[in-house]
């Protein structure tokens, strides 16, 4: 989201497709293990292979260091963030700033739009308006092991960037130490 999309108010390093001038700042993805490609599409079953392989070589380090794939605009799929940006984010959306959404808007964006078992995840999932949520949790995690959200009834928001591709152990870990200290 750049200086005209949803950040730009709040000034957030947050971008979906960078622009030419943002490219330098962007770390290069590497992957934990040589074999973590292979492990994320085993074992979710051929609609989460085929979503992970579109575009064709989507966890292909090539491709995800690139120009083309950086600089292109897919919400789902490429957002470019600091663990900062992130947590302002959600930090504003949990205390109800307006010059992020209006009231109105926040209350719906937050609200339960899609339950029931997720085919892409094979799991029990509550949809908002592009948020997971987990009782009050309300969050997004991504393929690779990044993950970002806040708890509207313990009042925290946090991120976790990484660039190191892996699963969610990391992020999970993180999420549970700050649990800990509350």
């Amino acid at each position: 989201m750049d200086a005209a999309g949803t950040a730009g108010p709040l000034d957030l390093d947050i971008h979906i497709g960078l622009s030419t001038s943002d490219l330098p700042r962007c770390a290069e993805v590497e992957y934990v293990d040589p074999h973590w490609p292979a492990r994320a599409l085993d074992g979710h079953g051929q609609l989460w292979t085929r979503a992970l392989g579109n575009p064709v070589g989507l966890l292909d380090r090539a491709v995800l260091n690139g120009a083309g794939w950086r600089t292109a605009e897919l919400p789902a799929v490429n957002g470019h963030a600091t663990a900062r940006g992130l947590a302002a984010l959600y930090a504003a959306l949990l205390a109800a700033d307006d010059r992020l959404l209006p009231a109105g808007l926040r209350a719906e964006a937050l609200a339960p739009q899609a339950v029931g078992v997720d085919r892409l995840l094979a799991e029990e999932t509550v949809w908002t308006l592009g948020f997971g949520r987990d009782g009050g949790f309300v969050g997004m995690g991504g393929i690779g092991g990044s993950s970002a959200g806040m708890d509207l009834d313990r009042g925290y928001a946090m991120a976790y960037v990484t660039r190191r591709l892996a699963d969610h152990d990391r992020s999970n870990a993180c999420y549970d130490a700050l649990e800990a200290c509350l």
